[in-house]
């Protein structure tokens, strides 16, 4: 049996966390910010990015494009801020630790897939196809691990089942509480990414 926590496949738009902190992060976008959504349907390099739902809007804010889950407006994020340096875009990626395995005492955990320009899949679409969790492949673990962190003050903590092995009343093997990424962004943007966090509930796609 396979074990799909531990399995990694496209997030989607769990991962347009990622994206939200990278513009903060580097200070592109504040939660003000405009983007067009363009109704839920826009073309780039050729293809067609679609919202799950057609909507009745165009100029919005960076926060409610998030808090509507806006495939269009990850995807405008992406190419305006990082078409021109994917890699800025990547080294987010690496530093919240979705290139690695999370470390888990398990055993099948597969390898993560992040793709770079150098990769032989990547394509003109490949980064705004990221941008909304797709093209990328994550176990659904590591973005528990991400969002555990936004919860967690920035602290991005080992995930771990089995406190101590014993053996004859002896400890064997033992886990610990392990910090493997100190701070995962800076107080402001975790600030920000709570606040949009909270509004997807409040006003968004997770109001039901």
């Amino acid at each position: 049996d396979l074990n799909y926590a531990i399995r990694a496949s496209e997030p989607g738009s769990t991962f347009k966390l990622v994206t939200m902190l990278a513009a903060l992060e580097d200070k592109k976008i504040n939660l003000g910010s405009h983007v067009n959504i363009e109704k839920g349907i826009w073309k780039v390099n050729g293809r067609t990015v679609y919202d799950s739902e057609e909507r009745n809007m165009t100029d919005v804010t960076v926060q409610q494009a998030f808090e509507l889950s806006s495939n269009v407006g990850m995807a405008k994020l992406a190419m305006t801020y990082y078409a021109k340096n994917p890699m800025q875009y990547i080294d987010h990626l690496k530093r919240l630790r979705l290139n690695e395995f999370s470390g888990i005492d398990l055993v099948g955990e597969n390898h993560p897939v992040i793709k770079t320009p150098k990769s032989k899949t990547w394509s003109a679409t490949s980064l705004p196809w990221m941008s909304f969790g797709y093209e990328v492949l994550v176990s659904p673990l590591q973005t528990l691990m991400l969002y555990n962190a936004v919860a967690n003050n920035g602290k991005m903590m080992r995930p771990y089942l089995v406190e101590e092995v014993r053996k004859g009343g002896l400890a064997i093997t033992t886990h610990q509480p392990e910090v493997v990424v100190e701070n995962i962004c800076s107080a402001s943007t975790l600030k920000q990414l709570r606040t949009c966090l909270e509004g997807v509930m409040e006003n968004g796609t997770g109001k039901a």
